[in-house]
């Protein structure tokens, strides 16, 4: 049913919402499945570290442009008038540790995890960290799992006021809290080893 105002109903901008989570779900399910086949459990992994680092570029930018555009859309479903579910919904099953397979993957290839990281790149005394890499790439592994878990569980969500309040406390909120500063960390440390190795 329209709005008064003339706008899309909430039913609308459920659906709205549910197809750009499909593309979130679809863009995670891509990348982990990428990074499990070059870091396997078992056996040497994938040698052509800058053909998969070149992919992970393009499909972490691609979930950080979906990730975007289902926070736009929970916006658009959350100022629509009716009825609210606050509850918190059921945390997703916890997901593998990526940390020891990544880890492996580099060593074999002898590729350096350590880099600088600013925290605050406005303040001009804050000062370099050291990170390690494969911290960042496990941690955004973890998070993509229990969300794409969170996606696929919420696709099913028939009624708006769950749907909104689910893909808040599942999907956006752990992104935007755990997840885009790693996320930023791990794409200019992408952007710099693949210069380095004079990749375009």
């Amino acid at each position: 049913m329209p709005t008064p105002e003339g706008g899309p109903g909430r039913s609308e901008l459920a659906d709205d919402l549910r197809r750009h989570l499909v593309a979130l779900l679809l863009c995670q399910r891509r990348w982990l499945a990428d990074l499990a086949e070059t870091c396997p459990d078992d056996g040497p992994g994938n040698p052509a570290f800058a053909d998969a680092l070149r992919r992970w570029q393009e499909q972490l930018a691609q979930l950080r442009l979906h990730l975007h555009r289902a926070d736009h859309r929970l916006l658009h479903l959350a100022m629509a008038p009716g009825p609210r579910d606050g509850g918190e919904p059921p945390a997703p099953e916890p997901g593998p540790d990526w940390r020891p397979r990544i880890e492996r993957w580099a060593d074999r290839l002898h590729l350096p995890t350590a880099y600088r990281r600013l925290g605050h790149v406005l303040d001009p005394d804050a000062e370099a960290v050291t990170a390690d890499i494969t911290t960042d790439l496990a941690a955004l592994a973890l998070l993509a799992w229990e969300c794409a878990d969170s996606c696929d569980r919420l696709l099913r969500v028939a009624d708006p006021g769950r749907l909104e309040a689910g893909a808040f406390w599942r999907v956006v909120a752990p992104w935007r809290t755990r997840g885009l500063g790693a996320l930023g960390d791990v794409q200019r440390w992408l952007a710099e080893v693949l210069d380095d190795e004079g990749e375009w």
